[in-house]
């Protein structure tokens, strides 16, 4: 049913914008129907979704713009830095939701409507997962760091309503048990395990975003395949410099020359080689004679 939204980059990310606004629309309402501070939560955070999808999309349209004349290499660090501004946001949900539960905990619980509470956990779990499912199979064929982070989020939601229904049922099978003086604890209980457990998704989106702002070396992986690829081409790794910044590959290699001949064509190549990572690649290319001091001291 929803493989047509699979098409393209941007169809993904709106795709998101409607979902998280349809979740956090029914959340709202639901949850204050229910009484409950980890629906209110779920929703609160499919709002705060629906913002940073719209940012996306945003981002997006700024990364993919030519350079001119006021952004002469392009727009590309807008990538990382929209990843930074949601995790950064994600981590303030996460510590608000914490504060806000473990003062519910120690003013004796909430009551909660679990059966209402239920209908809507169940059918934010399957909607979550429905979403996520689609993003994960436009990410086997294609690659993008805003999606990545969007399918991060949905897998979030999707755990989070997972755990809030198992909650539910808990604390419904306790009152019917009798046992109505602990099933009050139950709602803040899922809050306060969700935001600690959130809590890590967001601080590791952070530092690779901050990364890549600051151009730090990739991970050994990618630059194992880079370094494969350009000895290919007879160009050592001492030779090269690389940087990752969103979904390209900023690469810079170091070219001795004899002849003029050997220039042409040579970025194209280089380019050509790393087609097959899932990055787009820039590569620049510095040109110094073969018998120049800069070989004789790399040496």
């Amino acid at each position: 049913m929803l493989s047509f939204k699979i098409d393209s980059e941007q169809s993904i990310l709106t795709l998101s914008v409607w979902g998280g606004g349809f979740f956090a629309l029914t959340g709202l309402v639901w949850g204050m129907l229910a009484g409950s501070l980890a629906i209110l939560f779920d929703a609160v955070y499919s709002l705060v979704s629906l913002g940073l999808s719209l940012l996306s999309l945003l981002a997006l349209r700024l990364a993919q713009a030519p350079a001119d004349t006021h952004f002469n290499f392009g727009r590309y660090l807008v990538e990382p830095l929209t990843i930074a501004l949601k995790a950064l946001v994600i981590l303030l949900v996460c510590c608000v939701s914490l504060v806000l539960a473990v003062t519910s905990l120690l003013t004796g619980g909430r009551e909660v409507a679990a059966d209402i509470a239920m209908i809507f956990a169940l059918v934010s779990v399957l909607g979550c997962l429905a979403v996520w499912s689609v993003m994960r199979r436009y990410l086997r064929d294609e690659s993008s760091v805003l999606v990545e982070a969007e399918s991060r989020q949905w897998l979030m939601d999707s755990v989070l309503s997972g755990a809030v229904l198992l909650g539910f049922a808990a604390a419904w099978l306790l009152d019917y048990l009798g046992y109505h003086a602990w099933a009050v604890y139950a709602d803040p209980l899922m809050v306060v395990g969700a935001s600690l457990y959130f809590m890590a998704v967001p601080v590791k989106m952070l530092r690779q975003a901050v990364a890549e702002v600051l151009m730090v070396t990739p991970g050994p992986k990618l630059r194992k395949q880079v370094y494969r690829l350009l000895a290919e081409l007879d160009i050592h790794r001492s030779h090269c410099k690389m940087a990752k910044i969103g979904s390209h590959l900023m690469v810079e290699v170091e070219w001795p020359v004899e002849s003029i001949h050997e220039i042409e064509g040579l970025v194209e190549r280089i380019e050509a080689q790393l087609s097959e990572l899932e990055l787009e690649p820039m590569v620049r290319v510095n040109f110094h004679p073969a018998d120049s001091d800069y070989w004789h001291a790399d040496a």
